[in-house]
């Protein structure tokens, strides 16, 4: 994990997953953030992890980073990827991971109340 994804992990607890569904092989959490806004993370085409958040789409590509709700949605929700796991590094899925993403999410399934 590079040091700006580290900085987003330390801040991945002062959010929350509202809900979450999966629909035509993609999985889809709803991010309350920090500031009282929402997000969507979505796992899609069975390899990449995207955020509707501001620091998702100016900054991942550019600092080789997810934002802290793909962080949430990774380690706290579906209980995957320690921070040491290759997977910070490339930022996709390996068709292992993807299939133990699917077994988490059973397990790890949030729904709202």
């Amino acid at each position: 994990m590079n040091d700006e994804c580290y900085k987003r992990y330390k801040n991945r607890l002062s959010i929350d997953c509202l809900y979450s569904i999966r629909k035509d092989k993609n999985y889809y959490f709803l991010i309350s953030g920090s500031t009282s806004e929402k997000y969507t993370v979505t796992i899609k085409d069975k390899k990449y992890i995207v955020c509707s958040c501001p620091d998702y789409k100016n900054n991942s590509k550019n600092m080789e980073t997810v934002c802290k709700h793909c962080i949430y949605v990774l380690t706290e929700v579906l209980k995957m990827f320690p921070i040491e796991h290759a997977f910070w590094k490339r930022r996709y899925f390996t068709k292992d991971e993807y299939s133990e993403i699917k077994k988490s999410y059973k397990i790890n399934k949030i729904k709202a109340s």
